[in-house]
């Protein structure tokens, strides 16, 4: 290994990775970051930045661009250890990480930051004399819960780092103790920031200086700062749009692909409207999806907006589910309820009474499809897989024989956006060690199949628990004549609140599509129901086309 003199003592040049994210809109911070860290940080050693990213600009060849989803937040966070170990750095002597929404302004040396062996470097937080109950995570049945009283300095995310054996110690406790909390449905308060509390407090780090890490808009206040920490809109960063009114609520609808889900959206709006015109509904649309509707089905739509391709492709193939996971990008609501298009509103209660209900009672409603027969277990997006392992060894904890799965999906669901992110979580991570248990296996699946075995899992998980992340958001599939609770809701009428299709009448259909049979009569009972109230709603002037049957290819 090469040596280098430096500030009067002989040092072995090291080779240094550094870690950075820069999904989003975060990517315009990385120039300034990277430009500065090349100037100032360990100036004696060779670098290499790998830079987790959704774009796909190179930057260098000091620059390892690892591909990564662009999800809502708080997931690139919080699942930042679980990338830290899939990155290849085997090779590097100390490994960093530093947020992109940073940059270096004076030399930091190896004296520094470079702790002995055994030991990471952590940054002391620039607010660290606020109260440390408000800091640290305080719920005694959390992985990163630490006692206040006894734990005095509380870190920073921002940067910290070490030996590479270190680090990846790190990475490994805290992506560990994160798929604990997850499955008992748990997110630390600071998510990741929290665990790394936690470890620090069990593996003290050599404490730097909050001039590691100050803030921008305080920065004429400290003279010998090192790392400048932006100011910046979190909202907007997080792809949270500014256009959102305040306070508003309304239907968000996908119609993709073969136009007969443009005309169910259709229908489904109109029954809405018929309950309750004052209702507010956005359809987002692919392109071929509309081109049968007339003016007046239009007009049903308070907005009609294209879908963005990210919200439904990884790569070149759809995945309709994960429109789900963006609803927050992209609905033009502070509340939004998202339907199955192929549904119709079936109660005389008005839509807008039943968010008010919702909205107050703060817990799941209804749920499971009583008339369900089976799910297909040779389902698409299961058949890889089972040639490579047995279906029966990705059971525990979940069930994907029987109606288990897709009862999940059926539940009529609200919650706040902490509720929420922790059901989709840790059904995610339940997801991952049902498939994932033979790593090896798992990841050659996921290199056939194209898509990543995490981002399956969220978009799988999203699914099932039927609800969106970080924002109060409604999923209704399908809940006709299913729970007896819904009466008390509807004393007005014997009918269920709304009436969807989902499933499929065959076992050959339902496989096609990773969907759940139920059965050819059942299929066509609802059905009937369907076209009832399409008549119903016709008589009263509405533009409505009836159910024809499943299209399994879109």
């Amino acid at each position: 290994m090469e040596s280098v003199e430096h500030r009067g003592t002989i040092l072995s040049k090291m080779n240094v990775a550094i870690i950075v994210i820069a999904t989003g809109a975060y990517i315009k911070f990385f120039k300034k970051l990277k430009q500065s860290l090349d100037k100032y940080f360990l100036p004696a050693h060779q670098k290499t930045i790998f830079l987790l990213t959704d774009h796909t600009q190179e930057w260098g060849k000091d620059v390892v661009r690892c591909p990564a989803l662009k999800l809502p937040w708080p997931l690139p966070t919080l699942l930042r250890f679980d990338r830290f170990l899939e990155l290849p750095l085997d090779g590097y002597d100390l490994v960093y990480y530093l947020d992109v929404d940073q940059e270096v302004v004076a030399t930091i040396t190896d004296e520094e930051v470079v702790p002995m062996k055994g030991q990471l470097v952590g940054v002391t937080h620039p607010y660290n004399h606020m109260p440390k109950e408000h800091m640290f995570e305080t719920n005694p049945n959390s992985t990163a819960y630490c006692n206040p009283e006894t734990n005095s300095t509380y870190y920073h995310a921002n940067f910290f780092g070490g030996h590479r054996e270190d680090f990846l110690r790190l990475s490994q406790v805290c992506a560990a103790n994160i798929a604990t909390d997850l499955v008992s449905s748990r997110i630390a308060r600071w998510h990741d920031e929290s665990h790394l509390n936690k470890y620090f407090s069990m593996h003290p780090p050599k404490a730097l200086p909050r001039t590691f890490g100050y803030p921008s808009f305080e920065s004429e206040d400290c003279p010998d700062k090192k790392i400048l920490h932006y100011a910046k809109d979190q909202d907007s960063m997080r792809a949270y749009r500014d256009a959102k009114k305040p306070g508003s609520r309304g239907v968000v609808l996908l119609a993709a692909g073969n136009p007969c889900y443009g005309e169910y959206a259709a229908n489904l709006a109109a029954s809405m409207l018929d309950s309750d015109p004052s209702v507010k509904i956005t359809l987002f649309c692919t392109p071929s999806a509309i081109t049968t509707l007339n003016e007046q089905q239009k007009g049903y739509f308070e907005q009609i907006k294209d879908v963005p391709r990210h919200c439904l492709y990884i790569g070149d193939k759809p995945y309709y589910n994960r429109f789900k996971l963006f609803l927050p990008e992209v609905s033009p609501y502070d509340e939004s309820y998202c339907f199955d298009v192929d549904s119709l509103w079936m109660s005389k209660l008005p839509v807008s009474m039943m968010f008010d209900f919702m909205s107050a009672w703060h817990s799941p409603i209804g749920g499971q499809c009583e008339a369900v027969v089976e799910v297909k277990e040779g389902a698409e997006i299961f058949k890889e897989i089972k040639t490579l392992r047995p279906l029966e060894d990705f059971h525990p904890p979940l069930q994907f024989k029987g109606t288990h799965f897709y009862q999940l999906h059926g539940q009529c669901l609200y919650a706040t956006k902490t509720e929420v992110a922790r059901q989709v979580y840790a059904q995610a991570v339940r997801l991952f060690d049902a498939m994932a248990e033979d790593k090896l296996t798992c990841k050659l699946y996921w290199v056939w199949h194209g898509q990543p075995i995490e981002e399956l899992c969220i978009t799988l998980a999203t699914a099932m628990v039927g609800v969106n992340l970080y924002e109060k958001v409604t999923q209704f599939a399908p809940v006709s004549v299913q729970s007896e609770a819904l009466d008390r809701f509807d004393p007005f009428s014997t009918r269920r609140f709304v009436l969807s299709i989902n499933g499929y009448p065959t076992h050959e259909e339902a496989g096609k599509v990773a969907g759940y049979c139920m059965g050819e009569e059942v299929t066509a009972k609802y059905i009937a129901h369907y076209n009832n109230r399409v008549a119903e709603l016709q008589a009263k002037g509405f533009t409505m086309v009836p159910y024809k049957s499943k299209i399994v290819e879109l």
